[in-house]
């Protein structure tokens, strides 16, 4: 009788501890996490079943060798906060943890936010344990322990980043990144200045004009058809997140981290955000331009407001702000793209009032991920406004952009000119991201009211070649042509990074110390090596 409870306890340990392996397999290589909401009760399922295996486990010794253990814990731990990542951001990049971790991340935190990532945590240390359990077992336990180990080092990316570098040692020095940077001088200024809106689109990137996706990006396409569009703008390295975007078509630099120090430990000169280098909003503002921000979000978040601060903005309008333009529709992120909007047209009336020339950016968030954002007049009675289907977001702040634009036009200075733009590439988090890398993916890059209307540029450029080409929009001469590491869409000159592959420009930005030095803290002062 003994003997048969034994054999029954047995199979409930590996019947129990099995179902925990799948639902780990599942939480983190299957499922993507949308906001904590169905990941949670998977968690608590999680929780119970781990109590269980641990009352049921046998008592028998262990046939795993304690450096074995040591040596699989100390891999599993490098790869834990991996991929409690990937669960909530998908794939990310090492420099874009590093930059986040020096900016801080603080105004981006919600409920949600935190249910996911507690869930994630519980769920991926249940399945780490719960495979150590599962081959402690096994005669060839530590053979398998060790194999685990092995996948948790090569799967890492810190390994990967390694790798990376030392790949291109004895390769000699690359081309200087230094060497092609240069703040923009001016040589023409225009007769009349021209005031400037530019709308930055969350992830919304022309990919999604692909007929795989239907008509998501449908009015989108409708707003373009009057305007000068740049068919042929790609994603670099350091620009693939919502300030590095901002960065890139605002100042024409990436943005590599400054260093592995969080905010509170730097001091107030190295909270400054490239301060040295002269961006949209210092050219602008030395030109008698009112030069804001208007967003729906926390502009603490990332260094949004250290950017701004640093470069000229003379308002910053963000959720308190908004509040002022009665903005009630509020979601996971902040208040929704209809509010920014609704408060983008208000502002520009208040604009046109003073008289003075302004350039006003509007911040979306819609189509961010894991989850797609709606908007109140996206959404039908009863829908939530956090949706899986990120087409729905793109549907639906595309045709708020498109009002937008069309309604501003009616109350602007006729000579206004209207910049459409993605910020940077959609999220690996999104429900679209598997249809995406399979297309050659380029950002939404059109300028409405810049004559030309139905013009399609098709020189191959990326974000950065966006500033220097607004301010030749804007009736700007630049010497050379060129602003940051930008060079204008419109001229025939050689972009950045033209022609080279992801890695080797992301090398060239590592490896070229001065350059990060001097973009960050002017050090070696004009030197150009």
């Amino acid at each position: 009788m003994k003997n048969s409870n034994s054999q029954i306890r047995l199979a409930a340990f590996y019947a129990i501890l099995i179902s925990l392996l799948a639902l780990g397999y599942w939480a983190v290589f299957l499922h993507e996490i949308h906001g904590g909401r169905d990941l949670a009760p998977a968690a608590i399922v999680a929780l119970l079943g781990y109590v269980a295996v641990l009352y049921l486990r046998p008592r028998s010794a262990s046939q795993i060798k304690r450096p074995v253990a040591l040596i699989y814990w100390v891999f599993a731990g490098l790869f834990y906060p991996w991929l409690v990542l990937r669960q909530y951001f998908g794939a990310v990049t090492v420099s874009a943890v590093v930059y986040h971790w020096g900016e801080g991340v603080t105004g981006g935190v919600n409920i949600p936010s935190i249910l996911a990532h507690v869930a994630a945590l519980v769920l991926i240390a249940i399945l780490l344990h719960a495979i150590y359990l599962f081959v402690a077992q096994s005669r060839w336990g530590n053979f398998m322990l060790l194999s685990a180990a092995t996948v948790f080092l090569v799967l890492n990316p810190i390994t990967r980043y390694v790798g990376d570098n030392l790949s291109v040692l004895g390769q000699g020095a690359p081309e200087s990144v230094r060497a092609f940077a240069s703040d923009p001088i001016i040589t023409a200024e225009p007769d009349q200045p021209r005031n400037l809106v530019i709308v930055l689109l969350e992830g919304l990137e022309a990919t999604y004009e692909n007929p795989v996706f239907g008509d998501a990006y449908a009015p989108l396409a409708d707003l373009r058809e009057s305007a000068t569009s740049f068919s042929s703008v790609r994603q670099i390295p350091m620009t693939g997140w919502s300030v590095a975007g901002l960065v890139a078509s605002q100042c024409g630099y990436p943005t590599p981290p400054r260093g592995v120090r969080p905010s509170f430990l730097m001091s107030d000169k190295e909270v400054d955000f490239m301060s040295d280098r002269v961006c949209l909003g210092d050219v602008l503002s030395k030109q008698g331009y009112q030069v804001e921000m208007l967003l729906g979000a926390n502009a603490v978040f990332g260094g949004f407001e250290a950017f701004l601060n640093s470069h000229s903005f003379d308002r910053v309008t963000d959720l308190q702000g908004m509040k002022a333009y009665g903005a009630t529709d509020f979601g996971p992120w902040g208040f929704h793209d209809g509010e920014v909007f609704k408060a983008g047209l208000a502002r520009i009336r208040e604009l046109e009032m003073a008289g003075a020339p302004y350039a006003l950016s509007l911040f979306t968030i819609g189509p961010h991920g894991p989850y797609g954002y709606l908007s109140e007049a996206c959404r039908s009675e009863g829908m939530p406004d956090a949706v899986p289907d990120v087409l729905l977001a793109v549907e639906c702040t595309g045709r708020l952009a498109r009002d937008f634009v069309n309604e501003a036009r009616k109350i602007a200075d006729p000579s206004t000119l209207f910049v459409v733009m993605s910020d940077h590439l959609a999220h690996s988090n999104v429900s679209a991201i598997g249809q995406l890398k399979t297309l050659q993916r380029r950002n939404t890059v059109f300028f409405v009211n810049a004559g030309n209307e139905g013009t399609v540029v098709g020189k191959r450029g990326t974000m950065l070649d966006v500033y220097p080409t607004i301010l030749e929009a804007l009736g700007f001469e630049l010497k050379g042509r060129k602003a940051g590491l930008g060079t204008s869409l419109y001229s025939g000159i050689r972009s950045f990074a033209d022609g080279e592959d992801q890695l080797t420009t992301e090398q060239r930005l590592r490896r070229d110390v001065r350059f990060v030095r001097w973009l960050w803290r002017n050090e070696l002062g004009d030197e150009q090596g």
